[in-house]
């Protein structure tokens, strides 16, 4: 069934595309920075158009094709990204990086660290790169455009 929805959600993208005028070379799922995300990589010559001003256009891309998609398979939907000229893949690895670097600050200074506000997918990105980091938790706080990562020192048993 897996298979069958990530086909499924391969095929909106392309359809979606066409609909919009957008030609592309091919929409392909490849290896995602994220290993519980799917990565729709899309290829084409029109990429400023598809990714707009600070990336706009592929968020409100993805949040539609993630509509339609839920629409039609619901909790089978897969959990995916759609990158365009690795642009998202960039994005990712930037975050991953500051992500690293404030959880190893928590860890060293034994404190609790406070990130800027984000937008969700940016949230997820660091939850995603920090769930397996040992000596920190994270967990989101604030409502809407105000919500930030706050990246949490937790004791470890070699710190007692």
């Amino acid at each position: 069934m897996k298979n069958m929805s990530v086909q499924y959600t391969q095929r909106t993208i392309e359809d979606f595309l066409s609909q919009m005028g957008i030609s592309f070379k091919s929409v392909e799922v490849i290896e995602s920075e994220l290993p519980e995300y799917i990565k729709f990589s899309i290829d084409t010559d029109e990429s400023g158009v598809l990714i707009g001003k600070n990336g706009e256009h592929l968020s409100a891309l993805s949040f539609v094709i993630r509509k339609v998609a839920e629409k039609k398979l619901g909790d089978s939907t897969p959990k995916f990204f759609i990158d365009v000229g690795g642009y998202q893949s960039n994005k990712i690895q930037k975050i991953q990086k500051v992500a690293k670097i404030m959880a190893e600050r928590a860890v060293s200074f034994k404190r609790d660290i406070e990130l800027p506000p984000m937008v969700a997918y940016d949230r997820l990105v660091i939850h995603s790169t920090l769930s397996d980091f040992r000596g920190v938790e994270t967990e989101s706080e604030g409502q809407g455009r105000f919500r930030r990562v706050i990246v949490r020192y937790r004791v470890s048993d070699t710190d007692l």
